[in-house]
């Protein structure tokens, strides 16, 4: 038997620029030595930049190296390197520069260095190192569950009987405690059974069992609440509310929404009152075949509904075996109110949000302040009436110098109790892209998506700003994310539709129109973007079809205007001139768009000001509409609009 020897000692090769360590060896990202999460591939990009620094990189080399074997398009890059930027916390491109039709630059110091330990794995706590047989490494774990063998000196290597049998030993111990814990947890109800393959959850609002239509606030509620909770975990897709509110109305078979909302399982409960006592059944169903994957039942008191939810929570992230990091466990546990008729109130107010009318969106503002009374330091409570007042302005029901002050106050206050809410920092964002404050409004939206990975109209808000500012590829990355968190939403389908076709891809932008048109064929916007494709191919007969089904009357004029048709483009004019005296608010980019088409560049020139002044979110979008472009893009007086704008 050899004696003990000094472990052979090998180097941690590492880059570091900035505050951040790239560890090659471990395929770590580590900011100020603390590790940053980033997925496989993400890592490969960063790397690949980070080894050839100062020096553009083609998409196609980058391409090459991180997916050598497999075909990808440009979006699966894309995607990568915006998980990158987020990782690196590097807002307007600190670290990884794009060079236009070119590729990127890691443009930063770096420098390298090695590290020298053990060779073995510096994550595992070790007691000793012993040398076995003929020059074997063996690592004596703290915990003596098991050694761990590596070759120093010799690709073969032999263990005396000595070694042998300790070996046998360590282990039949380490099987023996396994098994007597295993076979503990097994008999504690409130272990659950895991469940790894599960990556993407639908939660159905649940059902009053005793079909009062009162308590129904309540079932979309306690949904809304869970959906919040696990949205905050980065490791799996929950849909959001807006996806599964219509199910509220329905009994719907758990497998055909499973089906339909492209998801693994789904979670669906019902809720029984009687007297002070509150019971809630849930079953999590694989959307498969409709198998029961995990089962509970809550019995509390109707004033511990907070329990119900904390245990659902509970036991749904240990079901699927969610490895969660402190501050996911932390924003997990942490109860935004212990007020119950505040909570009541709040989740009445989303109930009525979800429905996103004017009537709607009234009585969620009167419950989020009721809310709000009953216990003044509820943040959720403040980022639901920053919600309803983004809802008004965003769809015109109200102006932004209306609006604007109150969405700030909401959200800030929202922030001040609570900064780790995903959508206070996207109302935040909202707020100044009103103000037309632009670089604050994509911190605020690359804050959201840091926050609530799985808040899919953070990413679709931030895809607008994207579009606006240019940046289509981006633009698109950030619509299909929000795509894969709700795939059956229609803004969305048409938000990536928009983002083709300002990337010039008319056909695939019209494919994906006809494919949203498919989930609703009502659904107006999606015939106005149709238009606009046809249009841009020269197809006014088409547009002026589409135009029509989505009442779009802008665009509809500018079509009448440019294809000869002078008096019907006068018709619409005057109709929206008369619309704009009433409201004084809300289209006097739209009329600007008419003048153009017209040919009257003086006119078109004082209503883009009228938008300007009035905050109007359409003027965001004039400096990537080549209609604007191709006729006031050489006016001084257009290019000043666009920089107190921000887009330039």
């Amino acid at each position: 038997m050899s004696k003990t020897e000094a472990p052979e000692k090998v180097s941690h090769v590492t880059r570091m620029f900035g505050e951040f360590t790239l560890d090659l060896d471990r395929a770590l990202l580590l900011k100020n030595g603390h590790e940053v999460k980033l997925r496989p591939k993400s890592f490969e990009a960063l790397k690949y930049l980070v080894e050839h620094p100062g020096r553009v990189v083609s998409k196609g080399e980058l391409i090459q190296a991180i997916w050598p074997d497999t075909f990808v398009t440009d979006d699966s890059l894309v995607q990568c390197l915006r998980d990158v930027r987020l990782a690196l916390g590097s807002e307007r491109q600190r670290f990884i520069k794009t060079s236009p039709r070119r590729g990127y630059i890691f443009d930063a110091d770096v420098t390298s260095a090695s590290t020298r330990s053990n060779g073995l794995n510096e994550a595992t706590p070790i007691d000793r190192v012993i040398v076995v047989g003929d020059g074997t490494k063996a690592a004596l774990r703290e915990d003596t569950s098991h050694i761990e063998f590596g070759s120093l000196h010799q690709s073969r290597w032999k263990l005396n009987a000595k070694w042998l049998v300790t070996s046998i030993l360590f282990l039949g111990v380490a099987a023996l405690v396994s098994y007597f814990w295993l076979s503990r947890g097994s008999r504690n109800p409130k272990q659950p059974s895991t469940i790894p393959d599960v990556h993407s959850v639908a939660v159905l609002p649940f059902r009053p069992i005793d079909g009062n239509s009162n308590d129904e606030y309540l079932g979309l509620g306690m949904a809304d609440t869970l959906i919040n909770k696990l949205s905050k975990v980065h490791q799996i897709v929950i849909r959001p509310t807006s996806a599964v509110r219509k199910y509220s109305e329905t009994d719907q078979d758990p497998v055909a929404v499973g089906h339909e909302q492209r998801v693994d399982a789904v979670l669906e409960g019902s809720i029984q009152k009687s007297g002070g006592q509150l019971r809630v059944t849930a079953r999590l169903l694989n959307a498969q075949d409709g198998s029961t994957l995990w089962a509970g039942q809550f019995d509390e008191k109707l004033t511990d509904i907070f329990a119900v939810e904390d245990s659902l929570a509970d036991q749904l992230t240990r079901t699927l075996a969610l490895r969660l990091s402190s501050d996911e466990q932390h924003r997990l546990d942490k109860r935004d109110t212990e007020n119950l008729e505040a909570h009541q109130a709040f989740l009445k107010g989303r109930y009525f949000w979800e429905k996103r009318t004017p009537e709607g969106l009234g009585k969620a503002l009167g419950f989020f302040e009721q809310s709000l009374q009953l216990d003044p330091n509820y943040a959720l409570a403040y980022t639901g009436l920053a919600d309803c007042y983004v809802a008004l302005w965003g769809t015109g029901v109200k102006p932004a110098s209306e609006m604007g002050e109150k969405i700030r106050a909401a959200a800030s206050r929202a922030l001040e109790l609570d900064d780790t809410l995903g959508q206070a920092h996207t109302d935040m964002a909202c707020y100044y892209t009103l103000k037309y404050d632009l670089q604050a409004a994509e911190r605020e939206h690359t804050r959201a998506n840091e926050l609530s990975p799985n808040y899919p109209t953070a990413h679709l808000w931030y895809g607008y700003l994207l579009q606006a500012l240019g940046r289509q590829e981006e633009n698109l990355a950030e619509r299909k994310r929000a795509q894969e968190l709700d795939p059956l939403n229609l803004s969305i389908n048409n938000g990536i539709a928009n983002a083709l076709f300002h990337l010039g891809h008319y056909k695939e932008a019209e494919e994906q129109l006809q494919k949203t048109l498919e989930l609703n064929p009502d659904y107006e916007p999606a015939h106005s973007s149709l238009g606009g494709v046809y249009f841009q191919q020269g197809r006014y007969r088409e547009a002026i079809a589409e135009f029509q089904k989505g009442h779009d009357r802008d665009d509809l004029a500018f079509v009448y205007a440019v294809s000869g048709k002078k008096p019907e483009a006068h018709k619409e004019l005057a109709e929206l001139l008369k619309a704009q005296a009433k409201h004084d608010y809300g289209s006097a980019c739209l009329i600007a768009l008419i003048y153009v088409g017209l040919g009257d560049k003086e006119k078109a020139i004082e209503w883009l000001e009228k938008a300007y002044r009035q905050h109007e979110p359409s003027l965001l979008f004039v400096k990537v509409d080549q209609r604007f472009i191709s006729n006031l893009g050489s006016d001084p007086r257009f290019q000043g609009l666009l920089k107190r704008v921000g887009l330039t």
